[in-house]
């Protein structure tokens, strides 16, 4: 008899959870069209040119609708919009700074696609595709990131990004996937850009550390440490910025240090080396920052620009990260670098709950004794500012020097 009310109270729990998932779904997805629909002029209606190529022999400016409908390349694109509701499309055409990122129909042959999805699916996908401004190839080539009409949070505070990534002078990809293929056009409210992959929604924390190959170490990491539990579930954060070490990172540490870290012994300080490099309810972007509050609308600052500094808590209190922005020369924009020390190398990698940075050298924490800000900010002298600015690198750890460094902060739970 316990038993069996140990699995009423268990599918009982299972069931709750799945109405209150898809009650939260829907007051999502009504408010997203509610906020469509409130952007949209009264009075204005939906238009669909038909298919007549009319960019072979006009030269004027158009409309973004006008030069889609009239583009023979991107069929597909038709059909989804033409199967969107009749506000979603009037939001869209009433808009007069908007920036289109248009898959041309053979980047949906390298998809796998449900095509029986629900309409919201494909207006959450559309609404990623469509950035809010006007951004010339110019101007994507100079901006790390750039704010898509979708929402990233709940509460709608703030717009989900797109990563931008400066492959020459003239080719931009975006999200490290899709490429800008020419010509990129002048509409009469924005720019059209052709894509060669469709830009999928931004994927889980968990996708990224188990399929990119350069975070094999790191994902052995959090699995073996069980923070992969934490960090990917959402649930437990409203944005979080995760600076992944590469194992090109953890390589530089020597085989005696990668060999106690991944091993039964040095286990305990493996999952205090990766806490700290975790900071949960703060997304920071190199041109934009979000921190969540819990409670409601978090606070977004889209002014982030060399110079911007900013402390952020970390899995182990009270250490924090600091996180500059420096002048990137080769976009003319800014670049991370934390702790005054290392510099971000994959920037901007967006996925659903926040971003994940990626990084070529390890982030320590500063020693016991040493002196530390208010704010659990640890100083670097000025012979290892002199070090790194030479070389490049941090002074080289040993097994003695990890155990130091991380003895006061491990977790004996594991």
């Amino acid at each position: 008899m316990p038993k069996l009310i140990s699995v009423l109270y268990q599918v009982t729990r299972a069931a709750f959870a799945v109405a209150l998932f898809a009650l939260g779904t829907q007051i999502y997805i009504r408010a997203v069209v509610n906020d469509i629909e409130s952007h949209v002029p009264k009075g204005s209606t939906s238009t669909q040119p038909s298919p007549s190529n009319i960019l072979a022999n006009d030269s004027s400016l158009h409309s973004l609708t006008e030069l889609i409908f009239g583009d023979t390349r991107l069929s597909r694109l038709q059909r989804i919009l033409a199967d969107m509701p009749a506000a979603y499309r009037a939001y869209f055409e009433s808009h007069d700074q908007l920036t289109v990122f248009a898959p041309v129909d053979e980047a949906y042959d390298l998809e796998t696609f449900e095509w029986d999805n629900p309409n919201f699916y494909w207006m959450f996908l559309e609404a990623y595709h469509y950035v809010i401004g006007n951004f010339s190839l110019e101007d994507l080539a100079a901006k790390p990131t750039v704010p898509a009409v979708l929402w990233a949070d709940i509460y709608m505070s703030y717009r989900q990004r797109i990563s931008t990534q400066l492959l020459s002078s003239d080719t931009v990809k975006l999200n490290h996937r899709a490429t800008i293929v020419k010509p990129s056009l002048k509409a009469k409210n924005g720019y059209l850009h052709y894509v060669d992959r469709v830009m999928m929604m931004p994927i889980s924390t968990a996708y990224v550390t188990r399929n990119w190959p350069e975070f094999t170490l790191l994902r052995k990491g959090l699995d073996d440490t069980g923070l992969a539990v934490i960090v990917n579930d959402t649930s437990t954060h409203n944005g979080q910025t995760l600076f992944a070490p590469s194992n090109r990172a953890f390589a530089k540490l020597g085989k005696d240090v990668t060999d106690f870290l991944f091993g039964p012994w040095g286990r305990e300080c493996l999952r205090a080396l990766l806490k700290y490099h975790v900071v949960a309810n703060e997304t920071l972007f190199t041109d934009s920052h979000f921190k969540a509050n819990g409670r409601g609308p978090g606070l977004i600052n889209n002014e982030v620009a060399p110079g911007f500094e900013l402390n952020m808590s970390t899995m182990i209190p009270p250490l924090q990260l600091k996180a500059n922005i420096h002048y990137n020369r080769e976009r003319g924009s800014g670049k991370i670098r934390v702790n005054d020390e290392v510099d971000v190398t994959q920037p901007d990698i967006v996925v659903q709950d926040g971003v994940i940075h990626g990084i070529d050298d390890i982030i320590f924490p500063p020693k016991l004794g040493a002196s530390t800000t208010k704010d659990g900010q640890g100083s670097i002298s000025i012979w290892d500012k002199i070090k790194v600015k030479l070389f490049g690198t941090k002074t080289t750890m040993t097994v003695e020097d990890i155990m130091e460094r991380f003895q006061p902060y491990l977790d004996q739970t594991l």
